[in-house]
């Protein structure tokens, strides 16, 4: 018997186990996103950085001006 008898279906275990692990972690993934609600808080945060894009330069120099930084108004 050669090595090879036994290298190559370990190679082949060792990626099939690969492959299980990774789709295995995905699928956890996705249904822990969905049970914590992460996918909308995500959508609420880029709704938020788009109205701040709006608000434009002028916005933002005026609430500096006023002293509230944007990490003051998330406290």
């Amino acid at each position: 018997m050669t090595h090879a008898e036994f290298v190559y279906p370990a190679y082949a275990l060792t990626i099939a186990g690969l492959v299980g692990t990774v789709v295995w972690s995905f699928v956890a993934m996705r249904r822990a996103e969905g049970t914590a609600g992460i996918a909308a808080r995500r959508a609420e945060g880029t709704a938020g950085i788009a109205v701040r894009q709006a608000e434009g330069t002028a916005g933002i120099a005026a609430r500096r001006a006023e002293g509230t930084a944007d990490k003051d108004r998330r406290r």
